[in-house]
């Protein structure tokens, strides 16, 4: 798999967060970008009759607004890296900044690098904001951009219809289940909810699965009536 790329289906869900923003040594001129790469790819089986480009977008998108089981979730895979890129190169124009970064998620997530190019703005819009007015008051020291960015892709899997052991899209988990979900106080700062990939504000309450991952109570409660599983680690509560 590591030599393919996904079929990417629809346009990647992406969020970034500056963790820190920190001087490099006086030697160093050019501020740095150290991303952390937080990925899940989801497979997605599709009927086999559609026909070209333009059903297969209209189905996809019926599917999301309708949250049918028109599309059959098969599974999810997670991707974790850390990228170290210079923000000020030899050709510091934005469009090699943007083609540095979007290569190189590419290569860590084995998706194409045109279906990356959105992230790869969103990360340089938000870097270089973090930069303004940091880098005159420094000096000639170059600073250091720490950021997260969370990503999810859902992808094109070949069509399983015909496979007589393939399981039902989604399993709903148990009422009894969801309402054993513990409610848990939000204490620290950088808690995010991956099912609508924003952060859970300090002081407030979410909803912890037993695998430990916290949501906010209304994302997970509706995931939960979809599919039993976790959306970050597939932990699997009954049904």
């Amino acid at each position: 798999m590591a030599d393919e790329y996904w079929e990417v289906l629809g346009d990647p869900y992406y969020a970034t967060r500056i963790l820190e923003v920190s001087e490099l040594p006086e030697t160093a001129v050019k501020s740095q970008l150290w991303l952390d790469i937080n990925a899940t790819v989801t497979q997605i089986v599709l009927p086999s009759n559609l026909e070209d480009d333009e059903d297969l977008e209209d189905h996809y998108k019926a599917m999301m607004l309708e949250d049918d089981q028109m599309g059959q979730l098969t599974e999810s895979f997670d991707y974790h890296d850390k990228l170290e890129i210079d923000l000020l190169m030899d050709d510091s124009s934005t469009s090699s900044i943007l083609a540095t970064i979007s290569n190189e998620l590419s290569k860590s997530i084995h998706v194409s690098s045109q279906d990356l190019q959105c992230v790869a703005a969103t990360i340089v819009h938000d870097a270089a904001r973090s930069l303004v007015g940091r880098v005159c008051s420094s000096g000639s020291r170059g600073l250091r951009v720490h950021m997260e960015a969370c990503i999810k892709i859902d992808a094109i899997v070949d069509d399983m219809a015909a496979d007589d052991e393939v399981q039902p899209a989604f399993v709903p988990a148990s009422k009894s289940a969801i309402e054993k979900l513990e409610r848990v106080r939000v204490e620290t700062a950088g808690v995010c909810c991956s099912v609508c990939i924003a952060e859970i504000a300090v002081g407030s309450e979410g909803r912890g699965l037993p695998c430990s991952h916290i949501y906010h109570e209304a994302c997970i409660v509706e995931w939960l009536e979809k599919s039993r599983f976790c959306p970050l680690c597939r932990f699997s509560l009954p049904a």
